[in-house]
């Protein structure tokens, strides 16, 4: 299940990302708004949502996008240390997807987070893979369990065989490193 964060105005609309996201990432708000999400998903569904949906536990994950901001941060990264430590079972439920230019700059603080959860079980997504200038090597350094390619590449590769082409790369790369 993708957690997407979206916002209302004052009229109920839906605000899309695109329009608060660069906002509350240059005035420093993003760790509280992924906490806020983080603890809506815990608070909502916890560890009960495969019993509601009947699914097996093992094949429910929640994947929720963190920004680089919240990835960078040592609050919210405690406060989600401490989160999973009080809630055993709690990480094998979640997957964080984080995005190539979320990573840039600090691959090491970057992979020191993602083996710090894994000990809690949580996984990690390399979202919109293949959209930035570098993609192959950060997937070379960054350790993920899971690739989401970029829709552009995806979208028209029935027609397209250069998307074609590019997917079946990066999927030939992405099991190379498995």
């Amino acid at each position: 299940i993708e957690i997407l964060m979206r916002m209302l105005d004052d009229e109920g609309n839906i605000i899309l990302p695109m329009a608060f996201i660069p906002a509350a990432e240059r005035y420093g708000l993003m760790p509280r708004l992924d906490r806020w999400t983080v603890e809506n998903i815990i608070k909502t569904c916890g560890s009960t949502i495969a019993e509601r949906f009947h699914i097996s536990r093992k094949d429910c994950m929640f994947a929720i996008n963190l920004s680089g901001v919240s990835l960078k941060n040592q609050e919210f990264r405690h406060w989600l240390h401490d989160t999973l430590k009080e809630k055993p079972g709690l990480g094998e439920l979640l997957c964080f997807e984080i995005t190539e230019t979320a990573a840039i700059g600090d691959l090491v603080t970057i992979n020191d987070f993602i083996a710090e959860l894994r000990a809690f079980g949580c996984r990690f997504a390399l979202d919109d893979f293949g959209s930035g200038l570098s993609s192959f090597g950060y997937l070379k350094n960054l350790k993920v369990d899971y690739l989401k390619i970029d829709g552009a590449f995806v979208q028209d590769m029935g027609e397209d065989t250069l998307d074609y082409s590019m997917v079946e790369a990066i999927h030939r790369i992405g099991r190379q490193v498995g």
